[in-house]
């Protein structure tokens, strides 16, 4: 675990981001998504599942599916990103995780701006993501970005009950 003094010399840019999937980079977003989901939010097992099965078929049919980012600090898996691409000019931000470990050092906000220049470069007018209440540092990330809520629902999912929140943003293209 990197330590509040090694974050403050390394920074976020001392933390690779590359657009290429590792052996154990799917397992570990499985993994780090359930457990830190667990201990930070009580979800329940069923969200491993959740991300697991998306994230599965997004695997094995990439490159024409979107793109995947995973950060990584002297091989340590330090967060990741994706942008699944939907109906021509319509994008999903899934998977977004930095490790506790790697928080407040800016690599959030590096890994949103990686996926947000891959939806100008890809031309994607419409992207979207959902999220819950009570990310409130990912939720600042998204509305800096220019994303805005535009629909909330109450639903029992992963073991509690959940405000889930639907966040777009248009871009021009």
């Amino acid at each position: 675990m990197m330590s509040q003094a090694h974050k403050t010399r390394t920074g976020a840019s001392a933390i690779a981001i590359a657009a290429a999937l590792r052996p154990g980079d799917f397992g570990t977003i499985v993994h780090k998504h359930g457990t830190l989901y667990a201990a930070e939010y009580g979800l329940d097992g069923t969200f491993e599942a959740y991300v697991a099965e998306p994230l599965a078929a997004f695997v094995k049919a990439t490159p024409n599916a979107g793109c995947i980012w995973f950060a990584h600090h002297d091989g340590e898996f330090a967060g990741s990103i994706a942008i699944v691409r939907h109906e021509q000019g319509q994008g999903q931000l899934r998977w977004f995780l930095v490790d506790p470990a790697f928080r407040g050092v800016g690599l959030g906000s590096r890994l949103i701006a990686e996926a947000m220049a891959y939806c100008e470069r890809q031309r994607l007018a419409d992207v979207h993501l959902w999220t819950f209440e009570g990310l409130d540092a990912a939720g600042a990330l998204y509305e800096r970005q220019g994303f805005h809520v535009t629909k909330r629902k109450q639903e029992h999912a992963w073991g509690r009950q959940l405000t889930l929140v639907h966040m777009a943003m248009k871009r021009s293209v």
